[in-house]
């Protein structure tokens, strides 16, 4: 973590992360939990997104926890306004835990959701499947998350090519049973 942190400020140690990022598990999931509190930070941020992004990927499901993180270190309105940085975190879908710190913090955006939220769920479907439909999933939490935010989406976007995914994305839950999605569909139009 050390090492991490003064790569990102100490000129004479930039570059020395590569050390701690090739030491094992640990020094690798303590450097992603330095560039995941340090990712709103205005000077070295985008140096930690390049880094998460990476690290959002690698093989240590500890590393990638540690990574996920980043998403409570920005304001719902920071995430939304970052849509490659979501499909970067999108491509490593993984655990859906690590998921829905993302989902829960983008619920309170007021920025227009980023298309690459779509892709998000599409690849939650993909992934997730019919086992997003018990509660006693950890899946089924992201089912319910996601749920009002295709909602959303499909109510804040004019673009036709993305209403067109969001209600396939939609129809794609309601045919695995995602947790929550009857609910949100009849809350918003069974008014």
């Amino acid at each position: 973590r050390h090492v991490a942190l003064a790569a990102l400020w100490i000129d004479e140690a930039r570059g020395d992360e590569r050390i701690a990022l090739e030491m094992g598990e640990e020094a690798r999931a303590g450097t992603a939990g330095v560039y995941a509190d340090s990712l709103s930070n205005e000077t070295v941020g985008a140096e930690c997104e390049e880094h998460l992004r990476t690290l959002f990927t690698d093989e240590s499901e500890a590393v990638r926890q540690e990574a996920s993180r980043c998403w409570l270190m920005l304001e719902p309105d920071q995430i939304a306004s970052r849509g490659s940085f979501i499909e970067a975190f999108a491509e490593s879908m993984g655990s859906g835990g690590r998921v829905n710190i993302l989902l829960y913090r983008l619920k309170d955006a007021r920025l227009p959701l980023p298309a690459e939220v779509c892709d998000l769920a599409e690849r939650a479907v993909a992934a997730y499947g019919f086992k997003a439909s018990s509660i006693q999933s950890k899946e089924a939490g992201v089912a319910y998350t996601l749920a009002p935010l295709m909602v959303r989406m499909y109510e804040e976007t004019s673009d036709p090519i993305l209403r067109e995914r969001v209600l396939d994305v939609i129809d794609d839950m309601i045919r695995a049973g995602f947790f929550g999605i009857d609910e949100k569909l009849g809350q918003q139009y069974d008014r």
